[in-house]
């Protein structure tokens, strides 16, 4: 619900922010409040075309946004998949820990038990399965007889090679970069991939504002010219602004909050 509260909130502020009639302290309110709850995965479009930029996705790839990354629309296309990428929210159940899930579009979901019951084929063909979301790595090693058990187990039970997890809640932006870099080592560099998740962390931790600046700017700027309303882009800019005082040299991500919890499993 705040999820989707804070797209509704940022998108009536776009809106009342182009109304001449508007009361400014109506303004002032909403800004307070979209600061408080941000909408969900500002960064998660660039994150998908970034990705689909290296590793060369031909026209008419199956590259969900939004609301059309739904269930049925992922199963459909995962047959055919070499790679997938879910750039999302996710979760682990403790009550049960088939429950656990990826949250994907239009308030659908692809949960644990979906992905263990799946037929052998749904799955032949990925060589990566890459979950740029929260918590997908963890599991309830207080009452389950094996640590192996969560989302990325059950890809590899059903014969996926390799998984990307995390084993916390992650950062938006902190994340798109680190998944740029991954897979520019691994896809475009030919890396091992445990050793390109290596390489690209230890890139994020030492990153600077300069560099974060580089790169953000033509991406905001793309955004712009393909028409994308800003309730997509502002937070871009946003970000962008609440920096400027900041030393260039200045090392954002430095933290292991922001690193550290990504995990590869497989080989």
């Amino acid at each position: 619900q705040l999820i989707h509260a804070g797209a509704d909130i940022a998108e009536m502020r776009s809106v009342l922010a182009q109304a001449s009639a508007s009361q400014d302290h109506v303004n002032t309110s909403l800004s307070a409040l979209a600061a408080r709850i941000p909408p969900s995965l500002v960064f998660g479009e660039a994150e998908m075309v970034s990705v689909a930029r290296i590793v060369g996705a031909p026209p008419g790839s199956p590259v969900f946004y939004g609301s059309a990354a739904t269930h049925d629309a992922l199963w459909a296309a995962l047959p055919d998949a070499t790679i997938a990428h879910l750039s999302c929210h996710g979760g682990f159940s403790t009550k049960d820990v088939l429950d656990s899930a990826l949250l994907l579009g239009a308030g659908t979901r692809l949960t644990m038990r979906d992905i263990l019951r799946a037929d052998p084929q749904q799955f032949a063909h990925l060589r990566l399965v890459t979950l740029s979301a929260c918590q997908t790595a963890i599991t309830d090693f207080n009452n389950l007889p094996d640590e192996s058990i969560g989302l990325p187990g059950a890809f590899l039970q059903s014969g996926v090679p390799g998984v990307v997890g995390t084993l916390w809640p992650v950062a938006d932006l902190s994340t798109m970069l680190l998944m740029e870099k991954f897979y520019q080592l691994w896809w475009g560099e030919h890396r091992d991939p445990a050793q390109a998740l290596c390489e690209a962390q230890s890139w994020l931790r030492n990153v600077t504002l300069s560099e974060i600046r580089h790169r953000l700017i033509p991406e905001m700027r793309a955004m712009q010219q393909r028409g994308l309303p800003p309730v997509q882009w502002q937070p871009v800019r946003d970000y962008l602004a609440s920096h400027h005082l900041l030393p260039a040299t200045l090392r954002l991500f430095e933290h292991p909050y922001y690193w550290a919890g990504f995990a590869f499993y497989g080989a």
